[in-house]
C-alpha cells in the first residue's frame, strides 16, 4: 500500500502478486493489485481481481472507485454511474467521486443532471479545473455559448496552455463569428504535440474556419489532412455486420425484392402509437427540419438515438449473402415486440407525433414501412453535390458509415448505394399518402409553406414557433455534427456551396449527375438561369 500511495504502481503490483502466490486470496491484497493495475491503465486486467475482492471482502471506497473506473474504461457508463453513486452514498468526501459521477451522467446522456453535478462541484470548489472544463464543454454542446465562455475563461486561468481548453476556445470563436481568431488558435495548436484524435479534430475545425473565410482550396487540403489522421486511428477493418456499412447495404440491395414482399408474421401492436420516420442522407438538412418540428409541443423527435437499432441490426445480420430465404423468426418477433413496447410506452403525454430521426434509415425505409404499417416517412433531400461535399468536409469518427466520407470517391459510392435503396422503396413500396419529400433549399428559402404542408401531413396544427429552430436548439444537446449550425437564423448560405469546391468535385460530377436529375436539381438550375 505504501508503494501504491507513493505512485510506485509496478512495485505495488509485484508485491501483491507475490503475496497472493505465497498466501492465497486476500481481499486487501486483491484490492491493492487491482488498484495498481488500474493506475497503470490496465483496467481489463484489474477487473477480475477487484470483483474477487468485492466478493470475498465486501465493498470499500477505493474498491467502488476502481470498479467505476474499470466500467468507464470499457464504455459501461451505466454501470460506472451506479458504482460512483454508491461511493458518494458511502463516502461523500471521497476525492473525485462526484466529478467521475458527473462524467458518467454526461456519457449516459443525462445532460441536465450532469450539468447540475458539475455546477455543484464548482460551487464548492471554483478551482476544480476538470469540472470547469467539462462544464464548459457540455454547455457549448447544449448551445449555451455565453455560459460556456465564462467557464472556459475560468478553466484557462488555471491551465492556460491546455489543449482541450484551447480547442474549445477555437470552437467558441467560430460560433461567435470570429473565424480569423479561431484559425490562429488552431494553427498554434498544430505546432504542439497532439494525439492523433486531437490532431484530427483540429484539422476538422480548420476546415470550417477556412471555409468561412472563403479560402476554399486551403479548406479542401485541411479536409484531406483530417481524413488522413482519422484513418490512422481506424486500426480495425469495417464491421461487415454493421447495418449501415456498405457490405450490409449490398446484401440489402440484393434482397430488396424479397424483403418488399416477405411476411414477417408480426405487425406493430395496435395499442401502441407507431413512430414516424425522418430520413434522407447525412448533411441533407434533417437536423434543421427536426429542430423545426421539435418546436411543436405535440412532436417529440428521437434525436439520432435510433431505438430501432437492435431490430435493424438483427435484420442486417440475417440477410443472406446468396440466394437464401429471408427469415423473421420467433426470436426476431420477440425483439420487435420489446422494441415496440419501449418506443410506444416512452411517448410523453400530449405528444401526437413520435419522430425517429436517423438519416440512414432511408436504406431500410421499405422494410420499416412493412413492419410498421401506420408509419409515415418524411424524406429530406438536398442537391447531391452539396450533400457529398458537406459529408467529405466533415471529420467524422470512424464507424462503418462515416468512414466512407474520408475520400470523395467513396463518399459518392456510398451516396449512390443509399440513394438506390431509397429510390427503390419510394417507387415500389411507399405510397404517396405515406411519404412527403422536403427539399432543403425550399425549406431555407420559404420555410412557412413547407412546414404548413408538413404539419397537415403529420396531423398537427402549424405553429409559428416552428419557424425558429434556433430557439428549439437552445439548451438542447444534439447528437449530430451540425448541432451548432441550427442555432443560427435560417439562411441560404449553404445552397450551391459545391461551386466553391468545383475543382475537387469535378472528377465526380458525372457520377452525381443522374442523381442531380432524379431529384430535379438540373431542372431547377435551368429555371434559375432563365429567370
Amino acid at each position: 500500500m505504501e508503494n501504491y500511495r507513493s505512485g510506485a504502481y509496478a512495485q505495488a503490483e509485484a508485491h501483491a502478486r507475490a503475496l497472493l502466490e505465497e498466501h492465497g486470496a486476500s481481499p486487501s491484497v486483491l484490492e491493492i493489485l487491482g488498484l495498481s493495475l488500474v493506475a497503470q491503465q490496465r483496467s481489463s486486467e484489474a477487473e477480475p481481481y477487484l470483483l474477487d475482492a468485492l466478493r470475498i471482502g465486501g465493498e470499500s471506497s477505493n474498491l467502488l472507485f476502481a470498479l467505476g473506473v474499470v466500467a468507464a474504461d470499457r464504455g459501461a457508463w451505466d454501470e460506472a454511474k451506479v458504482r460512483y453513486a454508491r461511493l458518494i452514498e458511502r463516502d461523500p468526501r471521497f476525492p473525485e467521486a462526484r466529478f467521475n459521477y458527473a462524467r458518467a451522467l454526461e456519457e449516459c446522456g443525462e445532460t441536465e443532471s450532469s450539468l447540475n453535478s458539475y455546477k455543484d462541484i464548482l460551487e464548492n470548489d471554483e478551482r476544480h479545473a476538470d469540472a470547469a472544463l467539462h462544464y464548459a464543454l457540455l454547455l457549448e454542446e447544449c448551445n449555451r455559448v455565453e455560459e460556456s465562455a465564462v467557464w472556459l475563461s475560468r478553466f484557462l486561468s488555471l491551465r492556460p496552455s491546455d489543449v482541450r481548453g484551447r480547442l474549445l476556445a477555437a470552437q467558441l470563436e467560430l460560433r461567435l463569428g470570429r473565424p480569423r481568431e479561431a484559425l490562429a488558435i488552431l494553427e498554434n495548436l498544430e505546432t504542439r504535440p497532439l494525439s492523433p484524435r486531437t490532431a484530427a479534430v483540429v484539422s476538422g475545425r480548420r476546415v470550417r474556419a477556412l471555409d468561412v473565410l472563403g479560402r476554399y482550396a486551403d479548406a479542401a487540403r485541411a479536409a484531406d489532412e483530417g481524413h488522413a489522421k482519422i484513418r490512422a486511428l481506424a486500426s480495425e477493418p469495417e464491421d461487415p455486420r454493421d447495418p449501415y456499412g456498405p457490405t450490409a447495404l449490398m446484401r440489402l440491395a440484393s434482397c430488396r425484392d424479397r424483403l418488399r414482399s416477405c411476411d414477417s408474421g408480426w405487425t406493430w401492436p395496435s395499442h401502441l402509437p407507431a413512430p414516424d420516420f425522418l430520413v434522407g442522407f447525412p448533411r441533407s438538412g434533417t437536423t434543421l427540419l427536426d429542430r423545426m418540428l421539435a418546436a411543436h409541443p405535440e412532436v417529440r423527435v428521437l434525436e439520432e438515438t435510433n431505438p430501432l437499432a437492435p431490430l435493424i441490426r438483427r435484420l442486417a445480420e440475417s440477410l443472406p449473402s446468396g440466394g437464401g430465404d429471408l427469415v423473421f423468426d420467433s426470436e426476431a418477433r420477440t425483439l420487435a415486440a420489446r422494441v415496440a413496447e419501449e418506443i410506444g410506452s416512452g411517448r410523453p403525454p400530449g405528444v401526437r407525433v413520435l419522430l425517429d430521426k436517423l438519416p440512414l434509415n432511408s436504406a431500410y425505409a421499405g422494410w420499416l414501412a412493412r413492419l410498421i404499417p401506420e408509419s409515415r416517412f418524411v424524406v429530406v433531400v438536398r442537391d447531391p453535390r452539396d450533400v457529398v461535399l458537406s459529408c467529405w468536409l466533415q471529420t467524422f469518427a470512424p464507424n462503418a458509415a462515416m468512414r466512407q466520407f474520408w475520400d470523395l470517391g467513396t463518399t459518392v459510392d456510398y451516396y449512390e448505394r443509399v440513394m438506390e435503396l431509397l429510390r427503390f422503396w419510394l417507387e415500389a413500396t411507399l405510397p404517396a399518402e405515406r411519404r412527403r419529400i422536403v427539399r432543403y433549399e425550399d425549406l431555407v428559402r420559404g420555410p412557412r409553406p413547407r412546414l404548413e404542408a408538413l404539419s397537415s401531413f403529420l396531423g398537427i396544427e402549424f405553429r409559428v414557433d416552428m419557424l425558429d429552430p434556433a430557439r428549439a436548439a437552445k439548451g438542447v444537446r444534439l447528437g449530430t455534427p451540425s448541432y451548432d449550425q441550427v442555432t443560427r437564423p435560417i439562411h441560404e448560405a449553404a445552397v450551391g456551396r459545391w461551386r466553391h469546391y468545383a475543382t475537387v468535385l469535378t472528377p465526380h460530377l458525372a457520377r452525381l449527375e443522374p442523381w442531380v436529375q432524379y431529384w430535379g436539381y438540373g431542372e431547377r438550375e435551368r429555371g434559375e438561369e432563365e429567370r
